[in-house]
């Protein structure tokens, strides 16, 4: 019996509770809500607020041609307009730079692009330059292709053996150089020890096998023999020492002052 008290008290404190106007029904749908109070406790905008925000944005229309431009309404100033065909067949985008009344008819609108403006930035010239300003880009010319041209591979061909052949002879080459140079140099350096020279004399008078002296500027270097001419005759040395500048020499005529001897020997330098 006191259950039942109970539940019966409870029904009718609910059914109170349910009529106080302090409690949300939700069969109003939040109606009995202050809006305001709710959105300034939430920081909400309402739907006025949130299209008065909107209200000066930019808007941007897409139209077919110009007529279709001039039908646009609710227009304001830095609306964009993109306009399919121009009159010439081509796109173009506008910019509302004026208004009256929001009309496309009695606004006024300034291209800021069109599809030859961009065509014509994008000539072949410009691509190849703004391409070979990138960082490891180079230009390709014609020259160059040209010296491409000219290698001919007809199989595959193993390039890091061929550098590796290339270096080898390279290497070789190189240490082949060396020896020569090396040869040369002992070449050089023994020529410089023995150097030719050539003497003339004049005004000798010597009888006939009458054996007669010359004096050499330089000794003679030691396994060298003098070579003699009298005019253009060839004449045997009847003797000579090594290292002496002292050569004799005995012909079957006489010999005169007017007679041209030339005697071409080697010396130690």
């Amino acid at each position: 019996m006191t259950k039942i008290k109970q539940i019966t008290g409870l029904s009718n404190a609910l059914a109170l509770k349910a009529a106080d106007a302090d409690v949300v029904k939700k069969a109003n749908n939040l109606s009995d809500l202050n809006p305001a109070a709710v959105r300034a406790n939430l920081a909400l905008y309402s739907q006025s607020e949130v299209n008065s925000i909107l209200s000066g944005t930019t808007h941007a229309y897409s139209v077919a041609d110009l007529a279709a431009r001039s039908a646009l309404a609710g227009l304001k100033a830095t609306d964009r307009v993109f306009v399919s065909n121009d009159g010439d067949g081509k796109w173009a985008l506008y910019i509302v730079s004026a208004i009256t009344n929001g009309l496309g008819s009695t606004s006024t609108f300034r291209k800021i692009a069109d599809e030859d403006i961009f065509a014509n930035a994008l000539t072949a010239e410009a691509v190849k330059t703004a391409y070979e300003s990138n960082a490891n880009t180079y230009a390709f010319s014609g020259a160059q292709k040209a010296k491409l041209d000219n290698i001919t591979v007809a199989t595959a061909v193993d390039l890091d053996n061929i550098r590796d052949n290339a270096l080898a002879a390279y290497n070789q080459a190189n240490n082949s150089m060396s020896v020569a140079q090396d040869a040369y140099n002992g070449l050089i350096n023994k020529s410089d020890l023995f150097i030719e020279s050539r003497a003339v004399f004049t005004g000798i008078i010597a009888e006939a096998n009458m054996e007669f002296q010359l004096s050499l500027e330089f000794p003679v270097k030691q396994d060298s023999v003098p070579i003699v001419f009298i005019n253009s005759d060839f004449v045997i040395l009847s003797r000579f020492d090594a290292n002496d500048n002292q050569i004799y020499l005995t012909v079957p005529y006489l010999v005169e002052g007017d007679d041209v001897i030339t005697v071409i020997y080697k010396y130690a330098a």
